[in-house]
């Protein structure tokens, strides 16, 4: 068996691998130093998921295995949540606008869409938490803590939620345009502070 990671080849002599989970054991630690994390794998030139950890490799000819540092993982998931926030941001207006100004339908077509960009955002959050094993209240900030900031939109959410089921469109719309979007353009304005935080943990700063 041939094996590399990140193109220099690894020395398995002495080294029986049968499984995914038997590899991880031997290159974690001894040949991936701490702060990386396997992000890829060929096995014959075929990707391979990379959490099967009892795929049989036994018969495998090669191996390749490609790596990243994890804190530098993170930095690029929170640079692209600023970018999706900052294209969230003006839907949530224009959702808002629509409830005051145009027919129920409508408004709840393209509210919908707003709705699965806020899951996306929820899921852009939970995935960097997850990634560094991170708690929430980990992260300070110049007014609190992460925590606190989700706390507070998950409140919002809570209010937009009972508006929609009362079917009050203007309260609905006063919650966007007054409650959310002006938490979504603070939550622009400290990412970076975010960003900051972890680079200085993961000793790239």
């Amino acid at each position: 068996m041939e094996l590399f990671i990140n193109d220099s080849t690894i020395d398995p002599t002495g080294q029986t691998f049968n499984t995914l989970q038997n590899l991880y054991g031997h290159v974690i630690g001894n040949h991936i130093p701490q702060g990386e994390v396997i992000t890829g794998i060929l096995i014959d030139e075929d990707a391979v998921n990379i959490g099967d950890k009892d795929r049989a490799i036994g018969e495998a000819k090669i191996i390749k295995l490609t790596t990243a540092n994890l804190y530098l993982l993170a930095d690029s998931g929170l640079d692209n949540l600023t970018d999706h926030m900052k294209k969230l941001t003006p839907m949530l207006e224009q959702a808002g606008s629509n409830f005051r100004t145009r027919g129920e339908e409508e408004a709840n077509k393209f509210y919908l869409e707003c709705l699965n960009s806020i899951k996306l955002f929820s899921d852009l959050i939970d995935g960097v938490s997850q990634m560094l094993s991170l708690n929430y209240e980990d992260i300070p900030l110049s007014d609190g803590n992460l925590r606190d900031k989700i706390i507070k939109i998950q409140k919002i959410l809570e209010g937009m939620e009972t508006a929609q089921t009362k079917k009050d469109w203007i309260d609905l719309a006063d919650i966007l345009e007054y409650e959310l979007v002006p938490e979504f353009k603070s939550w622009i304005e400290f990412l970076p502070q975010v960003r900051e935080g972890i680079k200085k943990r993961g000793g790239l700063s």
